[in-house]
């Protein structure tokens, strides 16, 4: 079972702000397209566990660079998320010993438009929209070595939408997910997930099954400055941006947390 929700968290005004600021940080903006596929515009602001941690040096490195750039620019942003966690799900901290939450950014950069073969929208064809699970807390080895009672059942993953394009965006996910981890993979195993997290013939698995040829998605839609969260393991996949403005982006900023000694440790 997996616990999803949203929580009202900036104005539209507010939201304007995030992504001016992000803006004036485009120097800084990492490219997260591949050699196969260079034309894709996405990019984050900030190193994420998921992607940086091999070799892990890279993780390290990046956290010393972008860590005083977004606390020192967002700061008020992390409050208000952090209040928000506290309110619905008890005490909450920015863990900066790890990379501070950053953002994900799909789209042109400033000043810049995309061009009809552009893309960031989702596609099976795009790496950046694959189905998958989140597990970043498996990449880091602080957990174990600074606390006691680390819950590993229960990671919790914010997305605050911060712009979105005109046709909106979400996230599909599946309501009964273990038809979808069975279905013709027999050597997908039960509880394989764990301390280790997904093993990496699963999650290459996960990547390249047609889900929405076998089981209908479940479109959980989002909403400009309103906090989605979720609970657990699921299985997900960015939705479809559809037919695109030359304006059109979709940013976000991400959050994961770790509840250690009684209080969710937010991180990248």
């Amino acid at each position: 079972m997996y616990s999803y929700g949203q929580i009202e968290c900036l104005t539209h005004e507010q939201a304007e702000l995030v992504a001016k600021q992000i803006d004036q940080l485009q120097q800084y903006w990492i490219p997260r397209g591949t050699s196969q596929y260079p034309d894709v515009h996405m990019y984050t602001l900030g190193v994420a566990s998921y992607i940086d941690c091999k070799p892990y040096q890279r993780y390290t490195d990046g956290k010393s660079i972008f860590n005083p750039i977004l606390l020192n620019s967002f700061d008020w942003l992390y409050n208000i998320v952090v209040q928000k966690v506290i309110e619905n799900f008890g005490p909450a901290e920015v863990f900066d010993t790890l990379a501070v939450p950053g953002f994900h950014v799909m789209g042109h950069k400033p000043d810049a438009t995309l061009i009809p073969q552009d893309k960031y929208q989702c596609s099976d064809k795009y790496p950046c929209t694959s189905i998958h699970i989140d597990y970043p807390q498996y990449e880091h080895q602080i957990w174990n070595e600074q606390f006691q009672d680390i819950d590993w059942d229960n990671p919790l993953t914010l997305t605050l939408p911060i712009e979105l394009p005109h046709n909106g965006g979400g996230l599909y996910t599946w309501l009964n997910q273990e038809p979808l981890k069975k279905h013709d993979y027999s050597y997908i195993s039960e509880g394989t997930v764990g301390a280790l997290g997904w093993d990496a013939t699963t999650q290459m698995t996960l990547r390249n099954i047609q889900y929405k040829e076998i089981h209908n998605p479940f479109l959980r839609l989002y909403q400009l400055g309103t906090i989605s969260y979720a609970f657990g393991f699921p299985i997900h996949q960015i939705c479809e941006g559809g037919s695109l403005l030359p304006n059109d982006r979709r940013i976000t900023l991400q959050v994961h947390g770790v509840k250690c000694d009684g209080i969710w440790r937010l991180f990248f």
